[in-house]
């Protein structure tokens, strides 16, 4: 709270006071046990991202591996990898 020269000294001294009182111990727990909650959540939740996104990237790589596995069996074959996907009975769309 910024204390500015247009204020009453009344109200300054208002401000002032509400800043020194000490917080009552029991508020002061809860609101430390408030945050301790926040920072759990929000560390899961960071937690959480990383393992979706480090599956993300397996999913890709593996994804990638097996189009190019079909494009070698295309290749070979001389066709489109969408006659492979058929042959094979899977969709080239992600479902």
């Amino acid at each position: 709270m910024i204390l500015t020269i247009l204020q009453s000294p009344k109200t300054c001294m208002s401000s002032i006071s509400s800043i020194c009182n000490p917080i009552h111990p029991h508020r002061k727990t809860q609101y430390t046990n408030n945050l301790i909650k926040y920072y759990l959540r929000k560390q899961e939740a960071n937690e959480v991202k990383k393992l979706h996104i480090q599956r993300l990237k397996n999913y890709n790589d593996l994804r990638d591996i097996g189009l190019r596995l079909t494009q070698l069996i295309a290749d070979d074959k001389k066709c489109k990898m969408g006659e492979v996907f058929e042959e094979m009975g899977f969709s080239m769309l992600d479902e």
